[in-house]
Order: C-alpha cells, then structure tokens, then sequence
C-alpha cells in the first residue's frame, strides 16, 4: 500500500536518503530515493530480502545496522512512527553530494521531522497551544527556505529538468494564491503579459522559486493598501520578469548592497530583514540561464527588481513540445492547484512574508 499522499509519509519525500516503512511485515511505503536505490517495485517486495534478521520487527528501533547495495555498505537506523517501524539508510562516503551540500539537506530533513510534528499538534490543540504549534510550523518553514538557500549558494544548482511550459499561466496560479493569502492585508495583486501567453523551455520550480522569491520580498515590504505588479515581457529573444512595489523602498547608499550574500549589521536589526540571501539566489538562477538581474528603488514609492533570462523556446524545442502536445500535461491545466509538493514549496517560499497566525489560518487551514 502506498502511503505517499498521507501526511504523515509525505514528509520523508523531501529526504535525500531512502526510507522505507514497514507494518505487519509489509513495506507500506517508500520514498523516491528508496524507489530508485531498490528498484521502483519495491512496495511489493518482502522486507526480509532487503533487511538483515535483526533489523525487522519493533524491536529493532533504535538500532543501527548496515546493508549492502550494488556493492555499496549503507547504514540503516530503525524507528516507530505511526504503528509502522521506518528505516533510513545512509552512507557517510556518498559521492553524489558534497560536504555543505549534505549538510543543508539533513538540516532540511530535520526541521521537516519537526514541522511534521507541529502540523499534527495543529490537528490536536486549541487556543494558546494551537497558536504556539502554528508559530513552530511557521519558523520551521521559514528555516527552511534559509537553509534552501544556503545549499544554493554554497553548492550551486541542480542540473535541473528543463521543459516547456507556459509562464503566464504558471503566474496567475502564483497571483491568485498569494492573494487569497494576503487578502487581509488589503494588498493589491496585478499581472500583465506581453504577449498574454509566453511559453518558456526552462525547470519550472526554478523559475516558481525565482518568482516566489521576489514577490516574498515585495508583500513582506508593502503595507497595507499597496500594490504589487508582476509583468512578464518577451523581447528581443529573452524573457523580462519584473515584480514592482509600493513600498517604503531602499536608500540609493543601500541599494548597492542588495545583491550581498550577507547584508551588513545595520540591515539586520530592522525587523523584517533577513540575513540577505533571497535576492543573491534570484540572482544566481538568473545567471545560470544566461541573464541577470537589476533593482531601481525610490526611498518613499518602492522598488522594481528586473530579471532577465534566456529561457524563450528554440525552434526545436517547440517542434518537440508541439508533437507531445496530446500527451504532455501543460502545466495546470490537467492537475489540481497546488498539489502536494507545490503546495510544501509555496508555504516554504513565502514563510517569511506572512506573520504566523495569518500563515496558519490562510494557509495551513
């Protein structure tokens, strides 16, 4: 049985390290690394073939063991969640991911085991309690958007998986949502696209997070009754993507260091100042397709940041999108909004620009 929808199991998905789970001496789910590590079948195989004798059963948790794969000896740690034990399995002398790379990820992975927890607490408590579980859950999101751009920077991008998809469409998903969340702030929420549909060839939670980034960074700046533009424009063979505030803007002896990896002190005791990644990661993605980003600012009327990428379609990528056209799934037309895993990307992305009792009853709810 496959458990990966539940929310108690989805959680494991985000692991870089396989994890299975095992009940009744059937393995009820495995994550995707698990998936491509023992074979995409594995939900109907015996445990018995894949953990050693000492390893099975309740007894068993809080064990540490090792195992053998293609070769390779992997650590395996058992433990009991939900009636059924989980086993994770590690191996120290990966070649796949670097020293900093490893350690943002099992930061994430940690801070996802305690958001989980919150979000269940949510389910049990009232009043006061409720409103302490929703603050956890909201820090733990925002730690790990911080820690997302840690990794990025200090290890750079994945290859990523390139495909065509409309852009426009993608944005007025990303609008509608940000504006149901932000309905009590009485923020105004405006896209406009020139052509109206542009179709990019590019990885679409790249281009999701570069565009989540900027409009965090414009609702958290704009008070109530401001306006937030989104403008999309094709020219001259390049996307711009550009996302407008009306904000209280950044002083022009300031604006030179926006772009910092690390903001200096005085930045940081202003109370909704981060520690000045989120604009130096846009930065980054934009430069790995070949563009880059720019920012104007008034101090009093707000800021505009400017992204420009190469991401418009080849003639050849268009001929291959056009003959899949009848079997590929263009992007929200023929899924439901947000699904799981863009749902966990949204809350990520945008954890810092909502206070958390509005993160909890907007969003969580």
């Amino acid at each position: 049985m496959d458990r990966s929808s539940d929310g108690v199991w989805s959680v494991f998905g985000m692991f870089m390290e396989p994890v299975l789970a095992v009940k009744d001496g059937e393995i009820i789910y495995a994550n995707s690394a698990a998936r491509d590590l023992l074979g995409r079948e594995v939900l109907s195989a015996d445990p018995r073939t894949i953990l050693p004798e000492y390893m099975l059963g309740e007894e068993a948790c809080g064990r540490v063991g090792t195992v053998t794969f293609s070769g390779r000896e992997l650590c395996v740690s058992a433990a009991l969640l939900d009636g059924a034990v989980v086993y994770s399995f590690s191996g120290a002398d990966s070649p796949c991911f670097s020293p900093s790379e490893r350690a943002a990820r099992e930061l994430n992975e940690k801070l996802s085991l305690i958001r989980m927890a919150a979000e269940h607490l949510t389910e049990l408590m009232d009043g006061d309690a409720l409103n302490f579980a929703a603050i956890i859950n909201h820090a733990c999101y925002s730690l790990m958007k911080l820690s997302g751009n840690v990794e990025l920077l200090g290890c750079g991008l994945p290859g990523g998986d390139r495909q065509v998809f409309e852009l426009s469409r993608l944005c007025r998903l990303l609008m509608d949502t940000l504006a149901a969340m932000t309905e009590k702030r009485g923020l105004r929420l405006r896209l406009s696209s020139s052509p109206e549909e542009i179709l990019i060839c590019a990885d679409r939670r790249q281009i999701q997070r570069l565009i989540l980034n900027l409009l965090s960074n414009a609702v958290k700046f704009t008070p109530s009754g401001g306006c937030i533009d989104l403008n999309l424009r094709e020219t001259g063979g390049r996307l711009e993507l550009s996302v407008s505030d009306t904000g209280r803007g950044i002083p022009p002896e300031r604006l030179g260091k926006v772009w910092d990896r690390y903001k200096d002190s005085m930045d940081l005791r202003e109370p909704e100042a981060g520690v000045g990644l989120g604009l130096t990661a846009v930065r980054r993605i934009a430069e790995s397709y070949g563009g880059g980003a720019v920012m104007e600012s008034v101090p009093g009327r707000g800021t505009t940041v400017t992204v420009y990428l190469d991401v418009i379609p080849t003639e050849s990528e268009m001929e291959a999108y056009v003959r899949l056209n009848d079997t590929v799934r263009i992007y929200g037309e023929n899924e439901d909004w947000p699904t799981e895993a863009e749902r966990r990307m949204l809350m990520t992305e945008l954890s810092d620009a909502l206070d958390s009792a509005m993160y909890h009853h907007r969003y969580l709810e």
